[in-house]
């Protein structure tokens, strides 16, 4: 977004044929959705910021071409604010050690 704090944005597509972490010979089910998209802002002001710019006519265009591109089932389109926690090595590392 233009003017907006914005600090990263990432496409994550599904890989056909899925993979479970579950201990188990049954393939994974495919899921309803093809991306997971990731925006990334440094703080909560900077979030709210650009959620203000989505309510003028920039959001009104965004959402009319999001719905000629996008299926916008309620299934399909779902939003989650996350915190992000980095694993440091040596917390990876002694992780490996206590697994099973």
């Amino acid at each position: 977004m233009q003017g907006s704090k914005l600090l990263g944005y990432r496409r994550n597509y599904v890989v056909s044929g899925g993979f479970s972490f579950q201990h188990s010979d049954k393939a994974a089910e495919e899921p309803d959705f093809d991306v997971i998209s990731e925006i990334w802002f440094g703080n909560m002001a900077d979030l709210r910021e650009a959620e203000k710019r989505l309510e003028g006519d920039f959001g009104r265009i965004l959402g009319e071409e999001e719905r000629k591109l996008f299926d916008m089932t309620p299934k399909n389109i779902n939003s989650f604010l996350t915190e992000e926690y980095i694993t440091s090595d040596s917390e990876l590392g002694r992780a490996a050690r206590v697994s099973v």
